[in-house]
């Protein structure tokens, strides 16, 4: 059960970060706050998802594929997002740049499979790791929608 913990634990730490990250952007670009909110709301119910899996981890009804999950790649995309939250602030990032992150963020969630770490024979568990993975697509249209916004 401890790398399963380990696993949900950093996921959801990758969930608060890349929220608060949004949440800062929402303030930085007063224009487009709505959008940047919402993106941090979705993000924020994401890690409550997560926050109650892990009574499913504890009771052994996920199986985990530890061949595909590298705990030190996402513990560095932690250490990413915090930099970025940290640096934010004071940079010269322009709203198109912000859209530009995301975008990128969210594509590499996609491409490195985040959800799919997870197996399990329980249905409720495969809808919630199918809707995870689901709501990341919506979040990487949403946001590409935003580039009209800023030109």
């Amino acid at each position: 059960m401890l790398i399963g913990t380990v696993i949900i634990n950093l996921l959801r730490s990758h969930e608060v970060k890349l929220a608060e990250l949004y949440r800062l952007y929402g303030r930085r670009f007063p224009a487009q706050t709505d959008q940047w909110e919402q993106l941090y709301r979705d993000e924020m119910a994401h890690a409550e998802v997560l926050g109650q899996l892990f009574a499913l981890i504890s009771a052994g009804n996920i199986q985990w594929d530890t061949t595909r999950f590298n705990a030190g790649a996402l513990q560095d995309s932690i250490h990413y997002l915090e930099q970025l939250i940290s640096d934010t602030p004071g940079s010269p990032l322009t709203p198109a740049g912000a859209i530009q992150r995301a975008i990128d963020l969210e594509q590499s969630i996609l491409e490195s499979n985040f959800f799919e770490v997870f197996t399990s024979d329980a249905p409720e568990i495969r809808k919630e790791f199918t809707a995870l993975r689901e709501h990341t697509r919506e979040h990487l249209r949403f946001i590409r929608t935003l580039t009209s916004l800023v030109k």
